[in-house]
Formats: structure tokens, sequence, C-alpha cells
């Protein structure tokens, strides 16, 4: 068995490359590990919580192992497997193809016109003509939550502020139960679910949710039914067709995998409950740092102003406008490079991985590339962030510039913001890639745009531009740096 040159003894202990696992010193450690072994083709390894262990491959190395079938490598199982979520929630294969059905034109163009006319309701209470300094991340949750309860549960759910704060502790306790987990050896797991508070308060929230969703899942079934029995075409759609719960829903009936139980349909309920950890929890931080780049560099305000304006020209917001706006589109791709390095997670505020392209395997795989066999049970990842901040990649990579893919002569994107490649893995890469990715980045370019058009932003520059560390392996949990912003209507705001 050849592995890789950090290793020199056992396949794992006397290979693990220690350095700080935890603290300060964690992200240098990252970065030292980059430079020593990734940059060289080499993969170094990692120790994460519960004594597991990660073996991170240069982006270039990973093609050998990222597009292999589920039964051998699995984002899903890594997911699953890393902490508690299949305790709670059993994602299937209906809610991943639900993310790409909204992906299409005609479903976006429908979420386009439901988030426009909600977010154009919203703010006018929130934000008035006089600058006003507001805590840009607290306005980004309230606004996407009350978003998010719209399009993935229908209008019945839209202004439910209880409902919004139970779907908030749902997606921050994710994680959260998970990194309490973390700290105990996996045998007294039970004994802590039992006694823990945080983890206590996670469970008892569900069957408030439960309660509020099984009643209507069950209703929306009866209709879908109905419909089937009648004839599609002959029943006009109603407004909560336009959601992902409904989709959910009709995708398990098309596939036979909708059970008749209750605790059939609890499982669905959580599933249709476990879309706001992935669109409120990307969403809400993404959009956050779109408008705080904006504040910071006011030069692009103008020419994304004018870019948007153009694009809707006669038409209202309801129009395919974002074919037309590249330099929108080159912006959210800057972001998701520098501001979102890889994927999101979620704790108090939020958090952001050091890798992605992340995958536990299934069975033991041969990696050719390395000459190098992998046992079952291992984590891989590809070091993403710092991928994305790597000179040989981007010139002045820590250095934001919102037209960075943007070719003035064409006046088109030079890749589009949710192209994966060996050096932009925000998304992560091969069949892993994330299936609502085309979705979120609509939403927030919408969002973003409906922002420049109606408001003025702009940022003290006395204060520190927020990023965010990690403490923890493989997690960012700490946003540093200011969340204010200040903010006003425009006096001439396009409606």
């Amino acid at each position: 068995m050849k592995l890789a040159p950090a290793f020199p003894r056992s396949y794992f202990m006397g290979r693990f490359w220690a350095g700080n696992t935890t603290g300060d010193g964690l992200e240098q450690t990252w970065l030292d590990g980059y430079y020593r072994y990734t940059k060289r083709g080499k993969v170094f390894a990692r120790k994460t919580e519960l004594n597991n262990w990660s073996l991170i491959f240069p982006s270039e190395l990973s093609h050998d192992w990222r597009n292999l079938p589920l039964d051998q490598i699995s984002f899903q199982h890594w997911a699953q497997e890393g902490g508690k979520i299949k305790h709670h929630t059993v994602l299937t294969k209906a809610h991943s193809k639900v993310a790409l059905l909204f992906a299409k034109k005609e479903l976006l163009l429908a979420v386009q016109k439901i988030l426009v006319k909600e977010t154009l309701s919203l703010l006018p209470g929130i934000i008035g003509d006089k600058w006003v300094s507001l805590d840009l991340m607290q306005v980004c949750s309230d606004l996407v939550i009350k978003l998010n309860a719209r399009i993935l549960y229908g209008p019945a759910y839209a202004d439910d502020q209880d409902f919004h704060k139970r779907l908030i502790t749902f997606a921050n306790g994710v994680d959260g139960i998970n990194s309490i987990y973390f700290t105990w050896p996996r045998s007294l797991w039970k004994i802590v679910s039992l006694v823990h508070p945080t983890i206590r308060g996670f469970y008892a929230n569900l069957p408030h949710l439960k309660k509020r969703m099984l009643p209507d899942i069950r209703s929306r079934i009866a209709k879908l039914q109905a419909k089937a029995a009648q004839g599609e075409g002959k029943v006009p759609a109603s407004d909560e067709d336009v959601t992902f719960m409904t989709a959910l829903i009709k995708m398990h009936m098309e596939e036979g995998t909708l059970g008749e139980q209750d605790s059939d349909l609890e499982k669905v309920c959580m599933e249709a409950v476990f879309y706001t950890y992935e669109f409120w929890g990307p969403i809400m931080p993404t959009l956050f740092f779109m408008l705080m780049a904006i504040g910071k560099n006011p030069g692009y305000l103008q020419a994304l102003r004018e870019e948007i304006s153009s694009a809707l020209e006669s038409n209202d917001w309801s129009s395919d406008f974002l074919a037309r706006t590249p330099k929108l589109e080159s912006f959210i791709r800057e972001v998701l490079r520098l501001y979102v390095p890889a994927q999101w997670l979620i704790t108090d505020i939020h958090r952001a991985s050091l890798a992605t392209v992340s995958r536990r395997t299934e069975k033991p795989i041969y990696v050719q590339s390395m000459d190098m066999h992998i046992p079952a049970g291992v984590n891989l990842c590809v070091p993403a962030k710092y991928i994305h901040r790597d000179p040989d990649f981007y010139p002045n990579p820590t250095t934001f510039d919102g037209f960075r893919f943007y070719d003035p002569v064409t006046n088109n994107v030079t890749i589009r913001a949710t192209t994966a490649t060996d050096t932009y893995l925000s998304f992560s890469h091969g069949s892993g890639l994330c299936p609502g990715r085309v979705f979120g980045a609509h939403v927030v370019q919408v969002l973003c745009a409906v922002f420049i058009m109606e408001y003025d932003v702009k940022v003290d520059p006395s204060k520190t531009f927020p990023d965010v560390q990690s403490t923890k392996e493989g997690r960012g949990d700490g946003m540093v740096g200011t969340t204010d912003i200040l903010i006003r209507k425009r006096t001439s705001a396009k409606v």
C-alpha cells in the first residue's frame, strides 16, 4: 500500500501531520499544510472530531474519486455520518431532485416574482429615506427566513414568526448539536442527548414543526391525488404549488416512495424542514457579503445599477433580466470565491468550511493518480479556501475584484457563477456538486438587484470588513469585523 509522502508509517497513526487542530492556530496549520503538501501534489491528513480522519487532496488529484458512484463514495454519507443528522432527518433522492427541479427557468421566474413582491413589501418598514445604521446580518436573516418560509412551504407560512423562529432553531441546531456531541466519546452520546439542554431543546422543537406542517402535508397529498384523478391540466395551479414542499411530496408520489403511515409522513416533513438548512443557511450569508462588498466598494454600485436598469428596461421584475447582467454574475462569483469559500454551515451566526468536495468512502477505493488504497469510512476533501486565495490561480487573490470574471470586450462573463473548476469549488465538484446551486445563486442575485435598485448602501470605512475565522477543525465559527451597514431608500428607485 503506497501512501502520500507526508505519512511515513502506518495508514494514519504516524502519518498525521498534527499542528493545531483547534483554536487560533488552526487556519495557519491548514495554510502550512496547503503549501507543504497540496502545492506539491501531495495528500496530507488531519485528525478531526471523534478520532475521524480526513485526507486532504490537491484539487487536480480529486478527479479519481469525486465522480465515483454513490455506493463507493458519498457526500450524503459524509454529512449524515459526521454527526446526528440521520437521527432527525433522512435525506432521499427525491430531496435532491426537487432542488434540481427548481433550477428550471419556468420555476425560477415564478420564484423570482415572489421574491421581489415579498422583499419590496418588507423592507420599507425597516429602511427609510434617511441614512440609518443597521445590523445587515440580522436584516438578511429576517428577510431570507421570511422568503424561505414562503418559497419552501407556502404563503400561509410567510408571516408566521413563531414558525420562522423554530426553523432558525432547527437550522442552527443541525450543526450546533453536532458540535456538542463531538466533545464527547460516541459511547456517551445517548446520555449526553438526555441531559444537555441545547440538544434537548433542539429535539423538543421538532414536534412543534411537525404539528404545524403535518396537517398541511396531508391536505396537499389529497389535492395532488385529486389532480391526478382529474388530469393535472384541468386543475388550475395554486400558490402553494410553487413550493419545495409540494414538489417534494409530488416527487415521492411519482417515485412510489410516499408511505401512508404517520411515521412516513413525518419523514417527509423533516425532509421539507431540512430545506431551511440548505436555503436560509447559505443564501443569507451570501446576500450579506454581496451587500457588504457593494457598501465597501461604492464604485461598483453605479455600474451594477446601470446594468440592471438596462436589463429591466420596459420589463418588470418578473422578466428574465438576469440573463442580461454579466457584471452582477461576475460579482457573485467573486463573493463566493473570496468570502464564501466553501459550503456554509450554520451555528449561532454561521460557519464557513475550510474545505469542500467532501466525501466519505463507503467501500475501499483505489486512487490511481496517487497509487493509493483508501479504506472505507475515511473522509476526503479539497482545501477550497486556500485554493481560492492562491495567487497562482487568482492575481491579488485577497483583493475583492467584483468584475474579475467579466469580459468588457464581449460584455459577458468568462465563466458562470455556478460552474465548478479545479480552482473554484464553492459548490463542491463532481457527483456531489450542490444540486441547489443554480437556484441559490439566482435567488441571491435577484435580492441583491432589488437592493441595488431600491437602496443606497455604504460601509463605515473606519470599521473592519467582515470575515470568518476558523477555530474548529474543518469549520469556521467566528465572525470578525463589523456586520453594520449604512442604508437608505433611493429617491429615484425603480419599483
